[in-house]
């Protein structure tokens, strides 16, 4: 708990270390869009006397620097969330319900632990199946304790996939894989999260969300993350949370989570 407690406060400022430049390129991209069409406004009259080429050449610049200062400004505000979400998720702090889309936070969560797996495993790769169904993913919930379940359900499939791969004899032969896909039924969401890693043996199933029991090597896990998992979805949202594997094949989790409209 120490050792957990000491993590926590480092992430913690790391991030706030990061977002001070942070907060840099994404004021100054704002500000720099604003300045490139007040140039190109200035500019205007004296581009009538410019010959068509270059006028075009130069149109054409302005274009290409506005789009890539744009793309600059967007993916800075997906850091800046990125590290909102890790400052919370490393505070462990509940907050309140509210209205959230849950396809959206899927997608952040595999983002935030592929980051930590390719921080221990760089060359670690997977491919990702999405099957979302195509209606609104809107849910009363608190977003800063879904997304734990998510990172912990994705971290656990990329650790059994990279245990696979490394198991192999040929890993060419073997891509690890993850599949997400969602669907509305009884009056809430089910969402399955299901990886084609090494599978979890049938004596260990009825263990699986029991506190402290882990089948990972010492030091690589804790025992507590899919009790917490388990005891977020059902005790503190009404949902349900079950497992299916085969040994050496796939694990698929399955959540169901209310409307509560």
């Amino acid at each position: 708990m120490e050792k957990l407690a000491s993590v926590g406060l480092m992430v913690s400022g790391v991030m706030h270390d990061i977002r001070n430049p942070l907060n840099f390129i994404n004021n100054f991209s704002a500000t720099s869009i604003q300045l490139i069409d007040e140039l190109t406004e200035l500019l205007g009259p004296h581009l009538a006397n410019v010959e068509e080429e270059k006028k075009q050449e130069i149109l054409t610049l302005f274009n290409d620097l506005t789009q890539d200062i744009q793309t600059i400004k967007k993916h800075g505000q997906r850091a800046e969330s990125i590290i909102q979400n890790m400052l919370a998720y490393s505070r462990g702090k509940a907050g309140a319900p509210e209205r959230t889309d849950i396809k959206a936070l899927l997608m952040e969560a595999f983002d935030l632990a592929g980051y930590g797996q390719r921080g221990q495993n760089p060359g670690f790769q997977v491919h990702l199946e999405k099957h979302f169904e195509d209606s609104d993913h809107s849910l009363q919930v608190i977003p800063q304790e879904i997304i734990r379940v998510f990172i912990n359900l994705f971290a656990n499939a990329f650790f059994a996939t990279g245990q696979k791969q490394e198991a192999g004899n040929d890993g060419r032969s073997y891509q690890p894989a993850v599949a997400i896909s969602t669907k509305h039924v009884e009056g809430g969401l089910e969402i399955r999260i299901r990886d084609n890693g090494m599978g979890i043996p049938a004596g260990n199933l009825a263990h699986l969300f029991t506190p402290f029991f882990t089948t990972k090597p010492i030091h690589q896990g804790t025992g507590l993350g899919l009790s917490i998992c388990r005891e977020i979805i059902v005790d503190h949202h009404g949902g349900r949370m079950d497992v299916q594997s085969n040994e050496g094949e796939f694990t698929e989790f399955v959540i169901w989570l209310p409307s509560q409209e």
